[in-house]
């Protein structure tokens, strides 16, 4: 069999956007990977995730990063704010697909999906030469490529993307990322799809995740598209709906080398706005996999990755039907008469907002406004106990304010709620998890456990007080530490967690003089510790039975008394001894998890790298001046 490596030279110009083409860069479907005697090959797992670790280890610039359970490796040559964007994209992308599809069980291909984000030809040329040394077969298709800024591959499962001067107008290059991403994980999961299928998802997850459509795949025309046009898919999709009438497979299907149509790609995207919403007739996310499953049954074993499959159109409605239903499109066009045409990330937020105020109202639970500081309480309790835990969270928040300075995320308000009635709170997991389907997993889990959330990434906070499970708490304590944990996370992202409990405690203990709010802690516990930090404190520090390095290195996943309350000491000195120190402390954490953070996991830097940190904040002499303060229990600063 001939390995044929001509590929079509795409349309490249700036209009105040850079439009390319990714798919048609490809070898072509029909030809399979032929069986040549002394080529490289990779063998394993290890060899297709690994074949650019060892030629760019050390090399300036480069950072690699790997998922969890080792799905997808991400090279990275990219500035840190690009780096940071790409993974949490890849993080939030992938769990939003265990979502829709179920975690993986078993794979089509154990091969990793490899990404590639870079932003330099010779890094790009790296990359390529390295993957030509790997599979010699693809060595003048690698070549005839180098001048391209972003390509895919499905055998080795690898995409590239390149974004530099020649791309500048592109508004969002890490979408294409996220387009990659999908299409190659239902590649590893299912071996080669009907090409459609990734094209939407792939889009529903761009406009969830990013609020707009920005990568597409093989849009060849040059086209100067308008400001608005990526994030107002939900607008044309509405209208193509309502201009084509009953929506049926064959509209939205076609080829890895079909042309980009506008109106078929408004389709795709409705159905995948559709799947990601859990509206199909089952109420579920599994139908999709349902799906896929009975495609690659259709397809069989044996078919090549790089090979595309496009089953007839007549067998994928069938199949389709089977595992949607029978009234599948016209539930699709249904949902989308209903649909609000603002989405994406800030559509989610006011959707979610609106669901708490709707639940607010509902029940009639008391609006408890703070002026000083940006908080919203609404609270069932005695109109007394919650203006008492209002206070309280205020003295909280201004001890913050007075130390780290004024926030800077505009006029957004924190809403915090502290429940008591069961009704209210399942009510509001409910509508939470309607508002933002990704949420829903998270809310079934908040319902069982009982204890209330925070929501990851809407400024909403819930404490609920259930007197069946709970032993011992105190709701206005819960609620300050709730609220100082959602504080943070607007301020700065992610932290290490040792520090941000440290911070909550010593913020708890500064406005009550107790701490209720331990965090992992299950058991019995003394009521006359919840008064004792300080002293407990001080008397750690000066029989130093506990060293910062051990702090440094504490996970803080389980509760250690020692540690829990060294964390505190820290915070409270940061606070109220040295809060330029703090400052700069913390906001130095902040670029070193941009470095070397990976979103989705717990942030835990090196001891050595925390140190380091901690002495250039707060001085050389830091550790010294550290014990000295809490030589004895200073004054609690409110």
């Amino acid at each position: 069999m001939e390995w044929n490596q001509q590929g079509r030279r795409m349309n490249l110009s700036v209009l105040g956007v850079c439009l390319f083409t990714t798919l048609n860069l490809l070898p072509p479907s029909a030809a399979a990977h032929p069986d040549r005697p002394g080529e490289a090959r990779a063998e394993s797992p290890a060899a297709a995730a690994d074949f650019l670790q060892e030629s760019l280890a050390g090399r300036e610039g480069w950072r690699r990063v790997e998922a969890q359970d080792g799905r997808w490796v991400l090279y990275l040559h990219v500035d840190k704010k690009r780096s940071t964007e790409a993974i949490d994209l890849l993080v939030r992308g992938h769990e939003r697909l265990d979502q829709v599809l179920g975690a993986p069980q078993q794979q089509a291909t154990d091969q990793p999906v490899v990404l590639v984000y870079n932003d330099h030809r010779d890094a790009q040329a790296t990359v390529l030469d390295e993957l030509a040394r790997q599979w010699p077969h693809l060595a003048s298709w690698a070549q005839s490529i180098k001048a391209f800024p972003k390509f895919l591959h499905w055998n080795p499962l690898i995409g590239l993307l390149r974004h530099d001067r020649s791309t500048a107008g592109v508004k969002r290059p890490e979408a294409d990322l996220v387009q990659f991403a999908v299409h190659l994980e239902l590649v590893r999961r299912y071996g080669s799809v009907p090409f459609w299928i990734g094209e939407a998802l792939g889009y529903g997850l761009q406009e969830e995740l990013l609020g707009g459509v920005y990568g597409v795949s093989n849009r060849r025309e040059l086209v100067d598209l308008s400001e608005d046009y990526h994030q107002g898919w939900r607008l044309a999709a509405k209208n193509a709906l309502a201009l084509e009438g009953t929506l049926h497979l064959a509209q939205v299907a076609g080829t890895r080398s079909s042309d980009f149509l506008d109106e078929q790609a408004y389709q795709r995207f409705a159905v995948a706005v559709w799947w990601l919403s859990g509206q199909d007739q089952s109420g579920s996310l599994g139908s999709l996999g349902t799906f896929l499953d009975a495609l690659a049954a259709e397809r069989g074993l044996g078919f090549p990755l790089d090979q595309d499959y496009a089953a007839d159109t007549q067998t994928q409605e069938s199949l389709y039907q089977e595992a949607f239903g029978d009234q599948a499109w016209s539930e699709v066009e249904d949902f989308w008469q209903k649909t609000a045409t603002r989405g994406g990330p800030d559509g989610i937020s006011l959707q979610v907002l609106a669901a708490v105020q709707g639940v607010v109202d509902e029940f009639k639970i008391k609006d408890y406004a703070s002026r000083p500081v940006s908080l919203d309480l609404y609270s069932d309790f005695r109109s007394k106990d919650a203006k008492q835990a209002l206070k309280k969270t205020e003295t909280v928040l201004k001890r913050l304010e007075k130390s780290l300075g004024k926030a800077q995320y505009g006029d957004l308000r924190i809403q915090a709620l502290m429940l008591r009635g069961e009704e209210a709170y399942y009510a509001l997991c409910d509508a939470i998890a309607v508002a933002d389907p990704s949420l829903a997993d998270y809310m079934a889990s908040c319902k069982t456990q009982r204890a209330g959330f925070t929501l990851p990434r809407q400024a909403v906070t819930v404490y609920f007080y259930d007197t069946k499970y709970v032993e011992e708490a105190r709701p206005a304590h819960s609620l300050a530490h709730n609220v100082i944990h959602k504080e943070l996370q607007l301020r700065f992202g992610t932290l290490p967690l040792w520090l941000t409990e440290g911070i909550a405690c010593a913020g708890e203990e500064g406005a009550f003089g107790e701490v209720w709010a331990n965090w992992y802690r299950d058991g019995f516990v003394a009521t006359v510790s919840h008064a004792g930090w300080r002293n407990r404190a001080s008397n750690l520090v000066k029989r130093q039975s506990v060293d910062l390095e051990d702090l440094y290195a504490y996970n803080a996943t389980r509760y250690n008394d020692e540690l829990a309350h060294l964390a505190y000491a820290f915070a409270t000195y940061g606070l109220d001894k040295d809060s330029k120190g703090f400052s700069r402390f913390l906001s130095r954490l902040v670029d070193i998890y941009h470095e070397e953070g990976t979103p989705g996991q717990r942030f835990l830097p090196p001891v050595s790298t925390v140190e380091i940190a901690a002495l250039e904040s707060f001085g050389e002499d830091f550790e010294d001046r550290f014990t000295r303060y809490w030589s004895r229990p200073p004054k609690r600063s409110r």
